[in-house]
C-alpha cells in the first residue's frame, strides 16, 4: 500500500508534465503577432506580422524575398495541407497513409500530373522560376528550424516530410483544373445512361441553355450503348478533389459612375470545396515596388484572387468542355501499338512504383496514346466489350490540363504585377488550364471581362459523348486563340457579372460548352446591379450576403400548381405560397422546398436511370421544371401496372418530403422545421474526420443560409 502511494505523486507528476507539454505544443502552433526573419536565403530582412484573425502582412525589399516569407508562413500554418496536395499530385500518397490510397496513386500516376508539372516548370522564364525557388527556401527554412514541431498530422503518421520544390508547387494548377473541369466524368456518365437506352433524351437531361438568361458577354447516337458498362467501371475510380460546393462562383465589378467612391469596385466569391483547413490563406504582401494582398493557396508562392496597387481581379470557372475521351482500336501489328489515319502507332510506355507503408509495393506501367493516358489500365476491363475483344481496344483522355507546356504559373506572376488594362490582358493571354473567367478593374478607371485558357477546336462534334480514336475526324485541331475568346471591356451599361452562367451568345462562333452552371445566381446579380444607379462597398457586402433562390421563385409556381392539395393542410400550402424564395436558415419553407425539389427529382428519373441516378440528379431545378412544365411522360413509372401522372408524382412527392421531415424533426407542425438545422457548411478535416471521438472535434459544422 506504501509503495502504490508513493507510485501516485510520480505517475501524477508524468501526467501532468505532458499535459502541460501537449499545451506548450498546442500553443506553439498557434500563429505569432509578429516575426523578424533571419534566415539563410534572404537579401534583406523580411518583417511578418499578424492581425487579430491571423492574417499576415509580409514586408520585404523584394518580391522574390517576400516569397521567402510567403513560404516560412504557409509552412508554419498549413504543412499538413501542402504535404497532402503534392504527394496527391505525385501519387506519393500510399508511402505515408497505406494501401486505402492506392487507387488514388494510380490515377495521379496514369493521368501523370507530377511528370507534366516537371515539364512545365522547365518551360517557365528565369524570373518567375527564382520567385518559386525562393518560395521554396522559405518553406524548407521552416522545415529546418521545426523538425521536433511538426503538425499532429505528420506525428499521427510517423512521417518527416521531404524538402519543398519548385515543382510541388507547379502541380497544385493540374489538381485544381482536374477539379475546375471534370467533364470526362460528364462523358462516362452520358455512355452509362445510354446503356439504359437513354441516349435520345440527353436534350431533355442537359437541356439548352435558356434564351433569355444572363450572358457575360451578349451576343441519338445508338452506338454508345455497347460502351456503357466498361465506362462505368472506369468513373468509379476518378476521385472526387475537394469539398462541396463545385462550380458556384461569383464575381462582379462595377466602373467609377456607378460607385460612390468614383473609382470601380469589384467583388469575388470563388466556392470551392469545404475542408478543414479552407483552401484559401489570406496574406497581404508590401515591397518598395508593389502591395498585393488577397487570397493565396498553401503550396503557391501567388495572390490567385485579389489586388495590387493598381488593378483588382476575380475568377469564376468557365465550366468550358476541355476534356475528351476516345476509344483506341489496338493494331494487329505491331505489338503494343494502335491505329491512326496514318498507320499503326507505338503506345509510348513508362514503368513507375509505388511504395506502400506496411505492404509489398505495386509496380505500375503507365502506357498512353497521341489522345492521352490511357484510362482503361486503371480498371479490369471484360474481355468483350465495344464490339471488340479485350486484347482490340483501349480507352485514352485528353485534356487541356495534361499538356506538358503550361504556362498558367507564369500568367499569375504576372498578373500579380500588372498596372494596368494592357498588362492585365498580357498576363491572361498566358493562361492554358484551367479556363477562367476573369473580371478585373484598374485604378485607372477601367473594368473588362476577360475569358482566359485553352479552348480546343474539334475537327467534328462538341465533345458531349466518347469518341473514335482511330480517326481524325473527332481530334482537337489546336486551339481557339486568345484575342476570339469572349470578352468586354467598359461595358455601357458600367457593370459586369459571372456566375458560372453562359459567357457568349447564339453568334460566337466556337463550342465553349454545354454544361454551363444554371443561370438563376446570375439572374439575382443583374436584378442587385440593376437596384439602384451607384454602390458602396457595404452594398456589394450585403449582395455577397443575399440568399434570395431566384430558382425556387422560378420553380415553385409550376410545381405548386400540380399537387392535389385537398390530400394536405391549408397551413402547408400557405408555408410555399407566401414564401418569398429567401434561404433563412430559421425558415421552413425552404427545408420543405429544398426536399420537396429532390423528391421530385426521385419520382421523375430514379426509375429511368437507377444506379446512375445520384450521379446526375445532384441539382438539376431546369430539368424539372421543363419536365413539369411538359407533363413530360417519365412521370410514369417504369415497371409499374399504371401509368402516373406529373401530377401524382409531384403530389407524391410532397408527401414523401413531409414523411422524411416529420421523421427528422419529431414533429409535423411546420413553426418547428429550420432549414439550417439540415443545411449546414461542414468542415472536415482529410486525417482526422475519419477517426472515431477525434473526427468530432476536428470537423466544423455552421447552419448556413
Amino acid at each position: 500500500m506504501k509503495q502504490a502511494l508513493q507510485i501516485v505523486p510520480i505517475v501524477i507528476g508524468t501526467a501532468l508534465i505532458g499535459l502541460f507539454g501537449l499545451i506548450g505544443w498546442i500553443v506553439s502552433s498557434l500563429p505569432p503577432t509578429s516575426a523578424h526573419l533571419s534566415v539563410a536565403g534572404l537579401s534583406g530582412q523580411v518583417f511578418v506580422t499578424f492581425d487579430r484573425e491571423g492574417i499576415p502582412s509580409i514586408r520585404a525589399k523584394t518580391m522574390d524575398d517576400a516569397a521567402f516569407g510567403l513560404g516560412f508562413v504557409h509552412a508554419r500554418d498549413r504543412l499538413w495541407q501542402m504535404e497532402a496536395m503534392r504527394r496527391f499530385g505525385a501519387g506519393r500518397l500510399s508511402e505515408i497513409i497505406g494501401p486505402r490510397t492506392v487507387r488514388l496513386d494510380r490515377f495521379s500516376r496514369t493521368l501523370g500530373f507530377y511528370e507534366k508539372s516537371k515539364e512545365a516548370l522547365n518551360g517557365l522564364t528565369p524570373e518567375v522560376i527564382r520567385h518559386l525557388q525562393a518560395y521554396a527556401a522559405g518553406v524548407n527554412a521552416w522545415l529546418a528550424q521545426n523538425k521536433d514541431a511538426l503538425p499532429p498530422e505528420f506525428l499521427l503518421l510517423g512521417h518527416v516530410p521531404e524538402a519543398w520544390q519548385p515543382v510541388d508547387s507547379i502541380v497544385w494548377g493540374k489538381l485544381m483544373a482536374l477539379e475546375l473541369s471534370g467533364n470526362f466524368r460528364g462523358e462516362l456518365l452520358r455512355a452509362r445512361l445510354a446503356e439504359k437506352s437513354l441516349e435520345g433524351r440527353f436534350d431533355e437531361f442537359w437541356p439548352r441553355y435558356p434564351s433569355d438568361a444572363p450572358l457575360t458577354v451578349a451576343g441519338t447516337d445508338t452506338s454508345l450503348r455497347k460502351l456503357a458498362p466498361e465506362l462505368s467501371r472506369l468513373a468509379k475510380v476518378i476521385p472526387e478533389i475537394g469539398g462541396k460546393p463545385q462550380g458556384a462562383s461569383n464575381a462582379w465589378v462595377v466602373g467609377g459612375r456607378r460607385s460612390e467612391t468614383g473609382s470601380p469596385l469589384l467583388a469575388n466569391d470563388p466556392h470551392l470545396g469545404f475542408n478543414a483547413p479552407i483552401l484559401w490563406y489570406l496574406a497581404q504582401i508590401e515591397t518598395p515596388a508593389l502591395t498585393l494582398c488577397g487570397a493565396t493557396v498553401p503550396g503557391v508562392p501567388f495572390v490567385i484572387v485579389g489586388q495590387n496597387n493598381h488593378v483588382a481581379w476575380g475568377f469564376t470557372t468557365t465550366q468550358a468542355d476541355l476534356q475528351d475521351v476516345f476509344i483506341e482500336k489496338n493494331a494487329v501489328s505491331p505489338a503494343g501499338s494502335y491505329l491512326t489515319p496514318a498507320g499503326p502507332r507505338p503506345y509510348k510506355e513508362r514503368e513507375e512504383f509505388i511504395h506502400v507503408k506496411g505492404e509489398p509495393g505495386h509496380k505500375l506501367t503507365i502506357r498512353s496514346s497521341r489522345h492521352g493516358p490511357l484510362i482503361s489500365d486503371l480498371v479490369r476491363m471484360p474481355l468483350n466489350a465495344f464490339g471488340m475483344s479485350r486484347r482490340d481496344y483501349e480507352v485514352s483522355l485528353s485534356a487541356t490540363f495534361l499538356l506538358s507546356e503550361d504556362t498558367t504559373p507564369r500568367a499569375i506572376f504576372e498578373l500579380n504585377r500588372a498596372r494596368n488594362r494592357q498588362e492585365v490582358l498580357s498576363a491572361l493571354s498566358d493562361i492554358t488550364s484551367p479556363m477562367l473567367n476573369v473580371i478585373f478593374a484598374g485604378r485607372q478607371g477601367d473594368i473588362g471581362f476577360q475569358a482566359a485558357g485553352l479552348l480546343p477546336r474539334r475537327r467534328q462534334g462538341i465533345g458531349f459523348v466518347v469518341s473514335p480514336g482511330w480517326t481524325d475526324g473527332y481530334g482537337w485541331d489546336g486551339f481557339v486563340s486568345f484575342g476570339e475568346l469572349p470578352n468586354v471591356v467598359n461595358p455601357a451599361s458600367g457593370t459586369l457579372a459571372n456566375a458560372n452562367n453562359k459567357i457568349a451568345g447564339a453568334g460566337y462562333p466556337h463550342f465553349i460548352s454545354r454544361d454551363w452552371g444554371e443561370p438563376y445566381r446570375a439572374r439575382r446579380i443583374s436584378k442587385l446591379l440593376a437596384s439602384r444607379d451607384k454602390f458602396s462597398l457595404s452594398a456589394f457586402g450585403s449582395f455577397q450576403k443575399d440568399h434570395v433562390s431566384e430558382m425556387a421563385l422560378e420553380l415553385l409556381p409550376v410545381v405548386l400548381q400540380l399537387v392535389d392539395w385537398a390530400k394536405f393542410s391549408g397551413e402547408l400550402k400557405s408555408v410555399l405560397q407566401n414564401w418569398d424564395g429567401t434561404m433563412s436558415k430559421d425558415s421552413p419553407a425552404p427545408l420543405l422546398f429544398m426536399t420537396w425539389m429532390r423528391q421530385l427529382m426521385t419520382g421523375l428519373l430514379k426509375d429511368e436511370m437507377e444506379d446512375d441516378f445520384n450521379g446526375y440528379a445532384n441539382y438539376r431545378p431546369r430539368v424539372t421544371k421543363e419536365l413539369f412544365e411538359q407533363d413530360s411522360d417519365l412521370c410514369d413509372v417504369r415497371n409499374t401496372a399504371t401509368v402516373e401522372t406529373c401530377r401524382e408524382i409531384a403530389t407524391r412527392a410532397l408527401r414523401r418530403s413531409l414523411e422524411m421531415i416529420e421523421e427528422e424533426t419529431g414533429s409535423d407542425n411546420p413553426n418547428d422545421w429550420k432549414w439550417g438545422d439540415f443545411h449546414s457548411a461542414m468542415f472536415r478535416h482529410p486525417v482526422f474526420g475519419g477517426i472515431p471521438g477525434l473526427g468530432n472535434l476536428a470537423t466544423l459544422s455552421i447552419p448556413s443560409n
